[in-house]
This record gives structure tokens, sequence and C-alpha cells, in this order.
């Protein structure tokens, strides 16, 4: 076996065998999606330049649940109280779910995250078979 350089023994690779475990300071919720999430997808999906997005995820995805719970706890929407509060929540879940996808586009999560418009485009065209609404013997009109 060739002897290795110390620069070459001071650069770290990093693990190709294993996911990356979920920090110690996650909430058991978040720490149950993060597994959720890094199992769901290949060793090496997530690198550790990617992990802080991974953080972020999984405590919005949290707080949209726990906004969620409280929304579908409103009921009597005439009571102007419980109507305005009902509106503070419509919004505060709208915050926490444009960050959910935001970020889980940037951690190509998203089946839209991994095409671009041309290769969307092209992927459309190559529907197989018939279009759902044809039946044997109709034609397709164009033009």
């Amino acid at each position: 076996m060739p002897r290795q350089s110390a620069a070459s023994l001071s650069v770290a690779t990093p693990s190709l065998g294993a996911r990356p475990p979920p920090p110690r300071e996650l909430s058991d919720r978040q720490k149950a999606l993060w597994l959720q999430y890094t199992a769901c997808k290949p060793v090496g999906w997530f690198t550790d330049e990617s992990l802080p997005l991974l953080v972020a995820l999984v405590a919005h995805v949290e707080g949209f649940e726990v906004l969620e719970r409280e929304f579908r706890a409103v009921t009597d929407l005439a009571d102007i109280d419980k109507l305005k509060w009902y509106d503070q929540l419509a919004k505060l879940r709208q915050r926490e779910s444009a960050a959910i996808a935001s970020l889980s586009t940037k951690l190509r999560l998203t089946p839209q995250s991994r095409y671009t418009p041309q290769s969307a485009a092209t992927a459309s065209q190559r529907r197989p078979g018939s279009a759902p609404w044809e039946t044997k013997g109709t034609t397709r009109r164009t033009g």
C-alpha cells in the first residue's frame, strides 16, 4: 500500500455508508422527521452543507403541525375574537408551508426540484399511451 502524504491525511472524507444522525438539540418529533427524511433518500444525499437546511425543515414541519392542530380546533367563527385568532393561525400556517416548500425544494426533496423547465417539457411529451379521455378508435385533433 503506498504511503499517504500528510496533506491527504488531513482531509476529512465523508463516510459513504451512513446517514447523518439527528442533532441532539432537536425535539423528539423533529428527530423522527429527520430520520424519515434521511431514510427516504440515498446515503450521501444530505451533505454537511445541507444539514442546517434539514434542521430548519424539520423545525418548520413541527411548527406547521402545531399550528394545524390549533387551526382545526377553532370553532364558532361567529365570535369575532375566534375569527381573528383563526385568521392569525391561517397566516402563520401559510408562512410555515411556504418555508417548508422552499426548504424542500432547496434540499431537492420535491419532484419539481429535480427538473429544469426544459426537461419537464420533454418528460411531459414522452407520456406513454393515449390520453385518459381518448378511447380506441378516436384520434387527437390538432390545430
